[in-house]
């Protein structure tokens, strides 16, 4: 597509004055252009070589005479970084004929100077109206202020999108010349930053948990909505204030240990516990996470970054929780009825004091590891039921020959009782058994003996009945015997 350096393109008399065009460019301040400064950098880097100097004079000699171009001025031309496109105006600035157009231009358009050069620019850009250049083109003519279009959409012949940063401005020799670059990559890249950024931000203050970021010192510089409504503080105030300052003094000593042992070490904290101060005073727990921030050129720390919970409510619940547990406690180990908890091995954990009593054992560890599943004064078809996770009651005499006999714990007792049990699988059996047994001995003895005596009862009631049928029967005898002697 392109030549060697020292080739001169057929067919194209040359006659732009490339001495006019660099010295306008160098000249070139546009009106609230917030990159005036880069153009003037780019310019002084191509005016201040020695030997750029001397062409351009030679240059600017030939050019004042309408001779061709010299091999070294095109190179300079075609070689900056910017596109540059000169129009010659036509018909007091109505229409713009491209008079030059260096290589630049021909690798962002496409095409190439020889199917250009000579044409009217709504020949060569049919969208140029739209675009918004052909008005700046015509402003510049008119008044000869430098103009500035910082980012326009661009639409080619052949639908492709891009986007340009045109720099306008009108030569000494009357000429228009436009200085462009495509930026269409860096807008996508802005673009693409802006949407993570958008998304960070949604992130950053949707998240219900505290965010903030402090400098070494401590001082906070960033925080997100959740840590400002935690505090109390406005955005403003919180920048003035370190997280000495909205931590109570008593964990000044442990946040040190943490940051110099922890934190400075290796980078980030464990996650731990400690109490902020809020604007209207008040202290509330909170749990967090610190972790370092390092300069990526230099890897030196710059500030740290935590992430902090409000855990009031959470402490309030375990508060009670504790409460609950000492009161089930409480009740556990002053039950009038007997208590074993088993894991879901069926393995004996933990008994109250009733248990003890019912199986003459002196203490819990006589029992430990007992196995539900091992007792043999569990009936069968109950152990069967269990199993599968269903929930049985039953009464049943236990025999302690039998614990002795199995070797299965050291009691004091023998003989025999009569005992309630109840067993409940607890999530079917998946976090383990909750035994109540209930000695009854006592009842079933009461219950025997009532039995006895209505037995007994009811014989002495059956033998009086039989003494009452008897005198029935005696007095009509004698009733019968009298009529007899009447007669």
């Amino acid at each position: 597509m392109f030549q060697n350096k020292k080739r001169k393109r057929k067919g194209i008399k040359e006659k732009t004055d490339l001495v006019s065009v660099f010295s306008g460019l160098k000249k070139v301040v546009f009106k609230n252009a917030p990159r005036k400064e880069k153009i003037k950098k780019t310019t002084k880097k191509i005016i201040k070589k020695q030997e750029t100097r001397k062409i351009l004079k030679k240059t600017e000699n030939k050019f004042s005479k309408q001779t061709v171009v010299s091999d070294q001025s095109l190179d300079l031309f075609d070689n900056i970084k910017n596109a540059v496109v000169v129009y010659e105006p036509r018909k007091n600035g109505k229409e713009f004929y491209l008079k030059d157009f260096n290589r630049q231009a021909e690798r962002i358009e496409g095409i190439l100077k020889g199917d250009v050069v000579g044409k009217e620019i709504r020949k060569v850009f049919p969208k140029v109206i739209e675009f918004g250049i052909l008005a700046l083109l015509k402003e510049s003519y008119e008044t000869g202020e430098p103009q500035y279009m910082p980012q326009g959409k661009y639409v080619d012949r052949n639908g492709r999108v891009s986007f340009r940063e045109n720099y306008i401005y009108k030569a000494p020799t009357g000429d228009i010349v436009s200085v462009y670059d495509d930026i269409t990559e860096k807008i996508y890249t802005k673009e693409k930053v802006r949407e993570k950024e958008e998304k960070y931000s949604y992130l950053f203050n949707s998240i219900k948990d505290g965010i903030v970021r402090v400098d070494m010192k401590g001082v906070v510089v960033d925080c997100n909505h959740a840590f400002l409504d935690m505090l109390g503080y406005s955005r403003v105030e919180v920048f003035k204030l370190s997280y000495l300052d909205i931590t109570p003094q008593k964990w000044h000593a442990k946040e040190a240990e943490i940051l110099k042992n922890q934190i400075l070490p290796r980078g980030f904290s464990d996650p731990y516990e400690k109490e902020y101060k809020r604007k209207n005073g008040t202290i509330f727990p909170v749990s967090l996470r610190t972790w370092i921030i390092k300069d990526q050129k230099t890897g030196v720390p710059t500030g740290m970054w935590a992430i902090i919970r409000d855990i009031t409510e959470k402490k309030k619940n375990e508060t009670e929780l504790e409460k609950n547990e000492e009161k089930l406690e409480e009740i556990f180990d002053n039950s009038p009825i007997g208590i074993e908890l088993y894991d879901e091995k069926g393995v004996l954990n933990k008994v109250n004091e009733k248990i003890l009593n019912i199986f003459g054992v002196s203490g819990e560890e006589a029992v430990e590891g007992f196995n539900l599943f091992d007792d043999p004064n569990i009936p069968k078809e109950q152990i069967k039921l269990i199993k599968k996770g269903v929930a049985v009651k039953y009464e049943n005499v236990f025999d302690f020959e039998k614990v002795k006999k199995f070797r299965l714990y050291k009691t004091k007792k023998t003989g025999k009782i009569y005992v309630s049990v109840s067993i409940t699988p607890l999530q079917k059996g998946r976090a383990g058994y909750l035994v109540m047994i209930e000695d009854i001995t006592e009842d079933k003895n009461s219950q025997i003996q009532l039995k006895e005596k209505m037995e007994q009862m009811e014989e002495m009631n059956r033998l009086m009945i039989g003494r009452e049928l008897k005198m029935i029967k005696l007095k009509q005898e004698i009733s019968l015997i009298k009529k007899d002697k009447n007669r």
